[in-house]
């Protein structure tokens, strides 16, 4: 099972435009492991597990428009959270 996240994204203090990508790495893998596009100023991401690796303890690196966003997160098995994000 997938982790979801979800909250608002901000672009230099405004509201992030819809269909602004937000993708979700982790630091080994070359591509991200969950994509998604914000709507209102909302996005929501699953973050998946690729065959048998395990992201349980490793951090998860979030990204907007390929831009770090500095924030970081946990990854757990049918896990939810709330996480803001924001570039400038």
């Amino acid at each position: 099972m997938p982790h979801v996240f979800v909250g608002s994204v901000t672009i230099s203090g405004a509201v992030a435009p819809d269909g602004t990508e937000v993708t979700v790495w982790v630091a080994e893998f070359d591509g991200p492991i969950g994509t998604g596009t914000t709507s209102g100023g909302d996005y929501s991401v699953l973050a998946s597990v690729y065959g048998t690796a395990s992201f349980s303890g490793k951090d998860l690196i979030f990204k907007v428009n390929g831009q770090d966003t500095g924030e970081t997160g946990s990854w757990e098995k049918g896990g939810a959270t709330v996480l803001d994000l924001s570039v400038d």
